[in-house]
């Protein structure tokens, strides 16, 4: 049986303390754009929304997913908000660190990580 050229992505959230956590899981890719911008615009409600994405579940990225989080982000940032992004494996780490992603979201290796260092605060 042959096997599809494109994975769906699935998206879940769950509630951590006082941070809404998105699980992606699949390629982030073109293809799934209007989902996860669905998904994001449910995110953006109230005041000061702190949003983190866990990347643990992601087999791909590409610049449209790059994008579409960066938007996210300078829209978190005007309501006061805040994002973060945990898990990516080694390459899209890689891509995130190429393209300076870094520079304008926090990376954290593991939840674990992002857990520690955002829940002292």
């Amino acid at each position: 049986m042959p096997v599809p050229i494109f994975q769906e992505l699935t998206i879940t959230t769950e509630k951590w303390l006082d941070w809404q956590i998105i699980l992606l899981s699949g390629k982030f890719v073109v293809q799934s754009f209007s989902l996860v911008r669905k998904k994001f615009d449910t995110m953006e409600t109230g005041h000061s929304p702190k949003v983190a994405i866990d990347m643990t579940g992601i087999s791909q990225i590409d610049s449209s997913a790059l994008t579409i989080i960066l938007n996210f982000q300078k829209r978190l940032r005007e309501k006061g908000g805040t994002l973060a992004i945990f898990g990516p494996n080694a390459i899209i780490k890689d891509t995130l660190l190429i393209v300076g992603f870094d520079m304008a979201v926090p990376i954290y290796n593991t939840r674990a990580m992002f857990e520690q260092s955002v829940g002292a605060q």
